[in-house]
């Protein structure tokens, strides 16, 4: 699960903006302060929350919802803050468990979370896995049903790291309907592969959160 999350904040580049969140009993904020806004996606950034993401230790329950309170409350400071990518927005949810939280309390709050993002007209999509035979199925899928998001159902052994690191594929294929689709920012500089020089390229820019079980 740790090579998924650090698979996905790798497909990242600086005019992004992400944020990695890790729950089990309780949740944090992964490589920065909970109450902060999304980090820009630098190379020193994404190196210092991979990093914290392979000290991770695994244990305790499975709360579903103090994992989202915390996605939510990052989006609302970035809107907040004006520090965000104002393109593509998406919540990445990673579990191997069931819920241990209440589902009927945990759907009530994300439903109004997720509302109150909509009416604003920058609900993010999402994207929901259940990764192994024990994970909770239902209510990740269901999440993914109700707010046209995508469930993907990986079982153990299977290559969850290039499943959710393909996350990008649903905007690079246009299949987001954001009417900012057209908006396109410019990757950091690099060294061409022929070794003739440095250039850049185009891409549209992603604002993410990753939530992961340990």
């Amino acid at each position: 699960m740790k090579k998924a999350a650090e698979r996905v904040i790798s497909t990242l580049n600086y005019a992004d903006h992400f944020a990695a969140i890790e729950f089990n009993s309780i949740a944090n904020r992964v490589g920065a302060r909970r109450g902060t806004p999304l980090q820009k996606a630098t190379t020193l950034n994404k190196e210092s929350v991979i990093n914290e993401i392979k000290n991770l230790n695994s244990g305790g329950e499975t709360n579903f919802r103090s994992g989202f309170e915390i996605a939510f409350d990052v989006l609302k400071y970035s809107e907040a803050t004006e520090k965000s990518s104002n393109c593509h927005q998406a919540i990445l949810f990673l579990t191997d468990g069931v819920m241990s939280d209440d589902k009927n309390s945990f759907l009530g709050y994300f439903d109004g979370e997720y509302s109150r993002l909509k009416s604003k007209g920058k609900p993010p999509v999402l994207f929901t896995y259940s990764f192994g035979q024990l994970a909770d199925a239902e209510v990740p899928k269901n999440l993914a049903c109700k707010y046209n998001g995508l469930w993907a159902d990986i079982e153990d052994g299977g290559n969850l790291a290039e499943t959710m690191g393909a996350y990008y594929k649903y905007f690079a294929l246009g299949l987001s309907a954001n009417v900012d689709s057209k908006f396109v920012s410019w990757v950091e500089p690099y060294e061409f592969a022929e070794g003739t020089g440095y250039g850049t390229t185009g891409k549209r820019s992603i604002l993410l959160v990753v939530l992961l079980l340990v």
